[in-house]
Protein backbone atom coordinates (compact mmCIF):
# COMPACT_ATOMS: atom_id res chain seq x y z
CA UNK A 1 0.00 0.00 0.00
CA UNK A 2 2.94 2.07 0.84
CA UNK A 3 4.76 1.03 -2.60
CA UNK A 4 1.34 2.16 -4.46
CA UNK A 5 1.03 5.46 -2.37
CA UNK A 6 4.89 6.39 -3.40
CA UNK A 7 4.26 5.54 -7.07
CA UNK A 8 1.10 7.38 -7.15
CA UNK A 9 3.67 10.09 -5.33
CA UNK A 10 6.50 9.88 -7.34
CA UNK A 11 3.91 9.77 -10.77
CA UNK A 12 1.94 13.18 -9.58
CA UNK A 13 5.86 14.40 -8.93
CA UNK A 14 6.77 13.81 -12.29
CA UNK A 15 3.87 14.48 -13.92
CA UNK A 16 4.37 18.42 -12.06
CA UNK A 17 7.70 18.21 -12.67
CA UNK A 18 7.29 17.94 -16.34
CA UNK A 19 4.26 20.78 -16.52
CA UNK A 20 5.23 23.29 -13.94
CA UNK A 21 8.63 22.43 -12.82
CA UNK A 22 9.99 25.26 -14.35
CA UNK A 23 7.18 27.48 -12.44
CA UNK A 24 9.11 26.60 -9.07
CA UNK A 25 12.03 28.37 -10.01
CA UNK A 26 12.64 31.87 -10.55
CA UNK A 27 14.55 31.68 -13.71
CA UNK A 28 11.73 29.45 -15.20
CA UNK A 29 8.39 30.33 -16.76
CA UNK A 30 5.38 30.99 -14.63
CA UNK A 31 3.41 28.69 -17.00
CA UNK A 32 0.46 26.05 -15.53
CA UNK A 33 0.25 27.49 -12.34
CA UNK A 34 -2.95 24.92 -11.71
CA UNK A 35 -0.83 22.42 -12.11
CA UNK A 36 0.94 22.40 -8.74
CA UNK A 37 -2.27 22.21 -6.22
CA UNK A 38 -1.75 18.99 -4.18
CA UNK A 39 -3.68 17.21 -1.80
CA UNK A 40 -3.40 19.21 1.62
CA UNK A 41 -0.46 17.76 4.18
CA UNK A 42 0.80 15.94 0.74
CA UNK A 43 4.50 15.55 0.09
CA UNK A 44 6.43 16.60 -3.10
CA UNK A 45 9.80 15.44 -3.82
CA UNK A 46 11.73 16.97 -6.09
CA UNK A 47 15.42 16.63 -7.51
CA UNK A 48 16.58 19.05 -5.18
CA UNK A 49 14.47 17.97 -1.81
CA UNK A 50 10.75 17.45 -0.71
CA UNK A 51 8.60 20.17 -0.79
CA UNK A 52 5.35 20.11 1.60
CA UNK A 53 1.62 21.49 0.30
CA UNK A 54 1.96 24.57 2.60
CA UNK A 55 5.62 25.38 0.69
CA UNK A 56 3.70 24.89 -2.46
CA UNK A 57 0.45 27.29 -1.23
CA UNK A 58 3.16 29.71 -0.71
CA UNK A 59 5.04 29.43 -3.92
CA UNK A 60 1.55 30.46 -5.83
CA UNK A 61 0.78 32.74 -2.91
CA UNK A 62 4.12 34.44 -4.33
CA UNK A 63 3.23 33.60 -7.85
CA UNK A 64 -0.29 35.07 -7.85
CA UNK A 65 1.53 38.35 -5.81
CA UNK A 66 3.87 38.22 -8.78
CA UNK A 67 1.27 37.83 -12.08
CA UNK A 68 -0.69 41.00 -9.98
CA UNK A 69 2.44 42.98 -10.10
CA UNK A 70 2.80 42.21 -13.49
CA UNK A 71 -0.79 43.47 -14.25
CA UNK A 72 -0.16 46.74 -12.46
CA UNK A 73 3.12 47.25 -13.98
CA UNK A 74 1.67 46.28 -17.54
CA UNK A 75 -1.29 48.52 -16.45
CA UNK A 76 1.33 51.56 -15.44
CA UNK A 77 3.10 50.94 -19.01
CA UNK A 78 0.18 51.05 -20.97
CA UNK A 79 -0.75 54.62 -19.32
CA UNK A 80 2.80 55.38 -19.64
CA UNK A 81 2.44 54.90 -23.07
CA UNK A 82 -0.80 56.94 -23.92
CA UNK A 83 0.79 59.62 -21.72
CA UNK A 84 3.92 59.52 -24.11
CA UNK A 85 1.58 59.68 -26.98
CA UNK A 86 -0.05 62.45 -25.70
CA UNK A 87 3.47 64.60 -25.51
CA UNK A 88 4.57 63.27 -28.28
CA UNK A 89 1.36 64.61 -30.00
CA UNK A 90 1.41 68.34 -27.72
CA UNK A 91 5.27 68.11 -28.60
CA UNK A 92 4.10 68.43 -32.18
CA UNK A 93 1.84 71.24 -31.81
CA UNK A 94 4.53 73.02 -29.70
CA UNK A 95 6.94 72.64 -32.57
CA UNK A 96 4.95 73.80 -35.08
CA UNK A 97 3.72 76.69 -33.33
CA UNK A 98 7.06 77.61 -32.15
CA UNK A 99 8.53 77.87 -35.51
CA UNK A 100 5.19 80.18 -36.75
CA UNK A 101 6.24 81.89 -33.60
CA UNK A 102 9.70 82.08 -35.01
CA UNK A 103 8.37 83.48 -38.92
CA UNK A 104 6.20 86.19 -36.99
CA UNK A 105 9.42 87.23 -34.59
CA UNK A 106 11.12 87.74 -37.84
CA UNK A 107 8.78 89.67 -39.58
CA UNK A 108 8.21 91.48 -36.21
CA UNK A 109 11.93 92.41 -36.75
CA UNK A 110 11.54 93.59 -40.28
CA UNK A 111 8.57 95.49 -39.61
CA UNK A 112 10.42 96.88 -36.56
CA UNK A 113 13.61 97.90 -38.79
CA UNK A 114 11.30 99.31 -41.46
CA UNK A 115 8.97 101.95 -38.74
CA UNK A 116 12.52 102.96 -37.53
CA UNK A 117 13.41 103.77 -41.19
CA UNK A 118 9.88 105.65 -41.62
CA UNK A 119 10.38 107.14 -38.14
CA UNK A 120 14.24 108.69 -39.29
CA UNK A 121 12.35 109.45 -42.87
CA UNK A 122 9.00 111.28 -41.15
CA UNK A 123 11.91 113.61 -37.99
CA UNK A 124 13.73 114.09 -41.50
CA UNK A 125 10.50 115.39 -43.14
CA UNK A 126 9.43 117.08 -39.86
CA UNK A 127 12.12 118.91 -39.80
CA UNK A 128 12.16 120.03 -43.72
CA UNK A 129 8.66 121.10 -42.85
CA UNK A 130 9.52 123.16 -39.46
CA UNK A 131 12.82 125.07 -41.90
CA UNK A 132 10.41 126.01 -44.48
CA UNK A 133 7.52 127.36 -42.20
CA UNK A 134 10.24 129.76 -40.65
CA UNK A 135 11.26 130.55 -44.15
CA UNK A 136 7.87 130.98 -44.89
CA UNK A 137 7.12 133.42 -41.88
CA UNK A 138 10.35 134.89 -42.59
CA UNK A 139 9.11 135.90 -45.97
CA UNK A 140 5.50 136.82 -44.75
CA UNK A 141 7.24 139.33 -42.63
CA UNK A 142 9.07 140.16 -45.38
CA UNK A 143 6.52 140.92 -47.70
CA UNK A 144 4.26 142.79 -44.97
CA UNK A 145 7.11 144.89 -44.51
CA UNK A 146 7.45 145.42 -48.20
CA UNK A 147 3.34 146.43 -48.57
CA UNK A 148 3.88 148.46 -46.10
CA UNK A 149 7.13 150.20 -47.96
CA UNK A 150 4.92 150.62 -51.13
CA UNK A 151 1.86 151.74 -49.23
CA UNK A 152 4.25 154.21 -48.24
CA UNK A 153 6.37 155.16 -51.02
CA UNK A 154 2.57 155.29 -52.60
CA UNK A 155 1.44 157.61 -50.16
CA UNK A 156 4.83 159.75 -50.45
CA UNK A 157 4.03 159.96 -54.23
CA UNK A 158 0.58 160.82 -53.95
CA UNK A 159 1.68 163.88 -51.62
CA UNK A 160 4.45 165.20 -53.97
CA UNK A 161 2.10 164.73 -56.79
CA UNK A 162 -0.51 167.17 -55.06
CA UNK A 163 1.85 169.30 -53.90
CA UNK A 164 3.12 169.51 -57.66
CA UNK A 165 -0.39 169.93 -58.92
CA UNK A 166 -0.65 172.54 -56.41
CA UNK A 167 2.75 174.43 -57.19
CA UNK A 168 1.69 173.70 -60.52
CA UNK A 169 -2.24 175.04 -60.55
CA UNK A 170 -0.52 178.08 -59.07
CA UNK A 171 1.98 178.45 -61.42
CA UNK A 172 -0.66 177.84 -64.51
CA UNK A 173 -2.69 180.43 -62.85
CA UNK A 174 -0.17 182.87 -62.74
CA UNK A 175 0.83 182.55 -65.60
CA UNK A 176 -2.57 182.88 -67.36
CA UNK A 177 -2.59 185.86 -65.61
CA UNK A 178 0.56 187.15 -66.62
CA UNK A 179 -0.35 186.36 -70.21
CA UNK A 180 -3.34 187.83 -69.94
CA UNK A 181 -2.35 191.32 -69.05
CA UNK A 182 0.17 191.39 -72.07
CA UNK A 183 -0.75 193.14 -74.83
CA UNK A 184 0.30 192.22 -78.17
CA UNK A 185 3.02 193.65 -79.81
CA UNK A 186 1.88 195.12 -83.69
Amino acid sequence: NNKHKSNKNNSLIKKNKDDSSESLFPNKSLSNVNNLKSPSNSVIKLSSGILHSSDVERIQQNLQQRISEIESLQTQISSLETTRTTLENQLVKLTSHNDQLKIKLKKFKIMQKEQQQLKIRYDTALELIGEREEELEELKCDLQDVKQLFRTQVNELLSRIEELEKKNKIHNHYFINVTSYQKPLN
